[in-house]
């Protein structure tokens, strides 16, 4: 990305920012650190290493960390050590990138403003340290709306930014929001950035959310991608302006509000000889920004002080701004009413050489539309026309060859809200044996959700080529967000479908920082789960029954060898015990937790047996088997086993049999008709996988286990032994066994 785009402007200003962090990074004598540590300090100019042997040019700005901690001071000043030592001392830090912490404005405050009396040494050395490190830098901050910091800059010296703001959709609710805090952050807040979160939408399609990128491409076996409403918003400021203009400031007059709604927001080249003023009038309201209401006015901008660099405004009387807007009035072919006429005002450059300006519109129906060029009054040195509600703006000096438009992108402009692009169904049948790529290379049409696929060596035959999933070990301290599953998406929205894998699980002993999978018992007749009541864990809790969830209270699981029921989750092993449970005034508990097998009777009443009819009998009196009452709030209770040949739903149970802790499956996500909307639930755990998974592997013993799963609620359906599990291909198939809709298949390799 960084590539193609500086193709295309030489002059673009990167900003690259730290979210989380591989396992291996801080990990020392074998055991993992704290995020900021020294070994990220060698992640991080390795990086900018790899971007500069890549010719990528200069990474201008680099953050600490998104929406975290930004950690030790000392770590900040190392950081920006380590940065000089690599020889990327034009790369400069960006602070905070989250929440505003007035810390940073004592710490990065410039010496000369320092404040208090006589501060220890040590702290005025730190001071100044960080000082020098922030220098040149910037603090970020995520939509501030209206959270004007105005020491940061007056304290510090360091511009203030907005790192993250704008749209949550790519509708013109989104286009509307970011098009006015593009210019009222800097109206309001003295904001010189406003970075919009996303570039391009490329979510696999099966993940379900609202898009909210500048472009959606999400279909790599088409080429499909639309710019959306968004991007114009943005262009109406990047396509009229160059990196090293001014913003010029709300004091002089040339930036501001509009007295009927709205702002404006004035640009000069270093020169003064070109300018460009943006008008917004939107009103939809931003997630953490309220909307505005804006009226139809007529709006007067004088150009003044030509191409010195002092350039200021004088603003109009009220008489002479409705004098010269009823005259403007008769000279333009823009003739509106004038009856609201208000006043702003714009600095410029020399006006004798420039008698027309490009005047461009974005609104709900038409998306960076230009109209006919504005004039300027050699008179007055003045130009106006009438902001309609709801609608951008941008009048540029820059002649149309000047411009960042190409003529190509102008005759084709998609003037309408949608792209109206039909989505092309996935390329079936498909065989993809991985050969012909280099190793290391992604491969097409797989969408990593967690984990890292790539091309990699056969392990055992030479010379063909496999995908390989690299991540065995949980990020652990340097994770952003909870880990997922290591999965690969492929394929969308397809009928009939059947998915054949070879799959191989190198000869290695399982590790215990490996992925563990949850474990649960569940009702065949209502699907949910044993439980420990109201998420206790005192000794005597009663055993109820729960939605089947990750949550510790449902982690139960059955040992063959002893016959216990155990709950995982609760400490010093506890059982589930028949009959030596505490009294309540309803009577006495039929199941409960009680610690494992500390007396001689516990141990009689702790040993179940799993019989072939999914029954759980009592091994003391195997005619009395765990039984679901008929209302969840009656709990579990043992009762007569029934006597007919197939045990009633009530008492039949599911067990997922041994926990595999390396694996490898494939999954069909499903929907249940074509008409269903895409799921939106994440695809880590048994909630997001919302069909069928076949899973091979072995568990914390090496045994070998295989393992059919219903995705959508964690049932296991069936399970068996895996005999020579490791160090061998296995081929697995997995098919739907009535006419469904695939969402999508997952590969799912730990």
């Amino acid at each position: 990305l960084i590539r193609e785009a500086r193709l295309r402007n030489p002059d673009l200003v990167v900003y690259a920012l730290l979210w989380g962090l591989p396992y291996w990074v801080g990990v020392e004598n074998g055991t993992q650190s704290h995020f900021h540590s020294e070994d990220t300090l060698v992640y991080l100019v390795s990086w900018l290493e790899c971007a500069q042997n890549f010719k990528l040019g200069t990474i201008n700005y680099l953050g600490n960390r998104n929406e975290r901690d930004w950690g030790p001071t000392e770590w900040t000043t190392a950081l920006r050590d380590a940065l000089d030592l690599g020889g990327f001392t034009s790369t400069r830090l960006v602070l905070l990138d989250g929440e505003y912490d007035p810390r940073v404005v004592d710490l990065a405050r410039l010496p000369s403003r320092s404040v208090g009396g006589d501060p220890l040494v040590a702290i005025a050395s730190l001071q100044k340290n960080f000082s020098l490190a922030a220098s040149g830098g910037a603090v970020a901050l995520h939509a501030p709306c209206y959270l004007p910091r105005p020491e940061v800059r007056a304290e510090t010296g360091l511009p203030l930014w907005s790192s993250q703001d704008g749209p949550l959709s790519d509708d013109w609710a989104g286009a509307s929001c970011l098009g006015r805090v593009l210019n009222q952050n800097f109206v309001r807040m003295n904001v010189t950035s406003t970075l919009a979160r996303t570039l391009s939408w490329s979510v696999h399609p099966a993940l379900g959310g609202v898009p909210a990128g500048l472009v959606r491409a999400q279909e790599p076996w088409s080429g499909i991608f639309s710019v959306r409403l968004p991007l114009w918003m943005i262009a109406h400021t990047t396509q009229f302006t160059r990196v090293g203009w001014s913003v010029l400031d709300v004091q002089s007059g040339a930036s501001g509000y509009l007295p009927r709604g709205g702002s404006f927001v004035s640009y000069a080249s270093p020169a003064r000889d070109q300018f460009t003023v943006v008008v917004e009038k939107l009103e939809l309201a931003c997630p953490t920004c309220a909307g505005q209401t804006t009226f139809s006015e007529r709006l007067v901008f004088v150009v003044a002080n030509l191409g010195q660099r002092n350039m200021s405004t004088a603003p109009l009387s009220a008489a002479a701004a409705a004098a010269e807007s009823r005259n403007a009035s008769d000279r333009s072919e823009n003739q509106s009413d004038t009856s609201n006429v208000s006043k702003a005002s714009a600095a410029a450059a020399e006006v004798q050489e420039i008698t027309y300006l490009g005047f461009w519109l974005t609104n709900i129906t038409h998306q960076f539309l230009r109209l006919p060029d504005l004039p300027i009054d050699p008179d007055s040195s003045s130009f106006n026309f009438t902001a309609l509600p709801d609608t951008l703006y941008t009048i540029s000096s820059l002649r149309y060859e000047e411009s960042n438009v190409s003529s190509a992108s102008v005759d084709n402009i998609n003037t309408s809200a949608d792209d109206g692009l039909a989505a092309v169904p996935f390329p079936v049948p498909l065989a993809e044996t991985f050969d012909g790529y280099l190793d290391g290379a992604s491969a097409r049409y797989f969408a990593d959700y967690g984990g890292s696929f790539h091309a990699a060596p056969d392990p055992t035959i030479e010379g063909n080529m496999v995908l390989k999933q690299s991540v065995t070990k949980r990020a652990g301290a340097n994770q952003w967000a909870p880990d997922s599953e290591p999965i690969s998406l492929v394929g969308h929205k397809m009928e009939d479908v059947r998915i054949t894998v070879d799959l191989y699980l190198p000869q290695q002993r399982p590790s215990s920082e490996i992925f563990t999978a949850s474990s649960v018992i569940q009702s065949a007749w209502s699907g949910l789960c044993l439980a420990s009541d109201r998420q206790k864990a005192w000794d005597g809790v009663r055993v109820a029954q729960e939605a089947c969830e990750e949550a510790w209270q449902t982690q139960f699981s059955f040992e063959p060898s002893t016959g216990r029921l155990l709950s995982r989750r609760i400490a010093d092993d506890a059982c589930v015990t028949a009959y030596e449970c505490p009294r309540e005034r309803e009577g006495e508990f039929a199941l409960c937790l009680r610690p494992c097998g500390r007396t001689r009777l516990q141990s009689s009443n702790q040993s179940w047996t799993m019989s072939a009819d999914g029954t759980l009998r009592l091994a003391a009196v195997p005619d009395l088997c765990l039984t679901l009452a008929k209302t969840e709030a009656a709990g579990l209770a043992l009762a007569p086993c029934a006597s007919q040949h197939k045990a009633p739903p009530e008492q039949r149970w599911l067990t997922p049999g041994p926990e595999l802790t390396m694996y490898a499956g494939v999954c069909l996500r499903l929907r249940p008709d074509t008409n269903a909307e895409e799921a939106v639930a994440p695809l880590s755990g048994r909630s997001g996988r919302l069909g069928y998974c076949l899973r091979l592997g072995v568990d914390g013993s090496g045994r070998g286990a295989w393992r059919l799963e219903s995705g959508g609620r964690g049932d296991t359906l069936a399970w068996g032994p895996l005999p020579a599990a490791l160090g061998a291909w296995h081929r697995i198939s997995l098919a739907p066994w009535q006419k469904l809709v695939v969402s999508c298949l997952l590969l799912v390799v730990l």
